[in-house]
């Protein structure tokens, strides 16, 4: 039972940082893009 909630919150937080890894790719391609004058 306990590792279960365990797992569960690995892969919540797991998630989170996904998230923030893709959002941190997606700002860098944006940025990296030329800036339409």
């Amino acid at each position: 039972m306990h590792v279960k909630i365990e797992n569960k919150k690995n892969l919540t937080t797991n998630l989170i940082s996904l998230k923030d890894i893709i959002l941190n790719k997606i700002k860098s391609y944006i940025y990296s893009m030329p800036k339409p004058s």
